[in-house]
C-alpha cells in the first residue's frame, strides 16, 4: 500500500513542472519573440524506468522542450522594431558572449549603436552596427541604409538543430555546446517595422492547464484514498 502512495505521489511531481512551465508560458504571452516551452516525456534504458514501465508506474523521464515555432508578425512602424519572417536569430553581444534572440525591439544607445532593450549591442557582419542622425532603412536581406549609404548588415544565423540553444531570459538563448557553431543565415527575411510576437496561444495553455490540473487531482486522491485505507488497517487490525 505504500508503494501505492509513492507511486501516486511520483505521478504528481511532473504535473507539478508542467504548470510550471504553462504559468511561464502565460506569463510571457505579450513577451516578443518569446518561445513556448513543453513538457515532454521520454521514455529511456534505465533499467529502473523499464521496470517501471512494464508495470505501468511511469510515463517515463521528463524533459523540457522549446517550441521554436514562428510567431506572429506585429506591425508597430517603429524603424528599429525588426523581425525575421522565417528562420535565424540576431546575434547580440553580451558580457558573457555572444547570444541569440528573435526578439527584435531595438533602439540606439549614446554612441549611436543598435541594441537591445537591455542595452547589448546588436550585431553586424562587422560587429555592432552605429547609426547616425537620420532615417534608417532596413532591408528585407538585412543591410541597413542611411541618407543613401550602406551603413552594415544584421548578422543573422542559424543552427543545424535548436536542441543546442537553451533559455538565457529576456528572449535570449546560449549555446548549450561551446562546440557548436551559428551558420549564416543566406535567404534572410528581414521586416522593417514590425515585431514577432510570442508564439504561446493562451487558449491552448489554459487547456492544457485544467487537464493537468485535474490529473494532480486524481492523483491526490489516489492518496488520500490510500491514506484512509492504510489508516483503517492499523488502527482495526489490532483488534481481530
Amino acid at each position: 500500500m505504500l508503494e501505492g502512495i509513492y507511486t501516486s505521489a511520483a505521478g504528481m511531481l511532473p504535473r507539478t513542472n508542467q504548470l510550471e512551465v504553462i504559468a511561464n508560458n502565460l506569463a510571457n504571452v505579450s513577451t516578443a519573440g518569446f518561445k513556448r516551452d513543453r513538457v515532454t516525456f521520454r521514455q529511456t534504458l534505465d533499467a529502473e524506468l523499464a521496470v517501471a514501465a512494464e508495470t505501468g508506474e511511469t510515463q517515463g523521464a521528463q524533459e523540457v522542450v522549446t517550441d521554436f515555432s514562428q510567431g506572429p508578425l506585429e506591425k508597430t512602424d517603429r524603424p528599429l522594431d525588426l523581425a525575421i519572417d522565417g528562420e535565424g536569430f540576431f546575434v547580440v553581444q553580451t558580457a558573457a558572449g555572444e547570444r541569440y534572440t528573435r526578439a527584435g525591439s531595438f533602439r540606439l544607445d549614446a554612441a549611436g549603436r543598435i541594441v537591445t532593450p537591455d542595452g547589448y549591442p546588436v550585431l553586424g557582419e562587422r560587429g555592432p552596427i552605429v547609426l547616425h542622425e537620420g532615417s534608417v532603412e532596413v532591408r528585407s536581406d538585412g543591410e541597413i541604409w542611411q541618407k543613401g549609404v550602406a551603413v552594415g548588415r544584421l548578422r543573422v544565423v542559424n543552427f543545424p538543430n535548436l536542441r543546442a540553444l537553451a533559455k538565457e531570459g529576456h528572449s535570449l538563448f546560449r549555446l548549450r555546446d561551446p562546440n557548436v557553431r551559428p551558420v549564416a543565415l543566406e535567404n534572410v527575411r528581414i521586416k522593417q517595422g514590425y515585431l514577432e510576437g510570442s508564439n504561446v496561444n493562451a487558449l491552448e495553455e489554459m487547456v492544457e492547464m485544467m487537464v493537468v490540473v485535474r490529473n494532480f487531482e486524481a492523483e491526490q486522491k489516489a492518496i488520500q484514498t490510500q491514506d484512509e485505507t492504510l489508516s483503517r488497517a492499523i488502527n482495526e487490525l489490532p483488534k481481530l
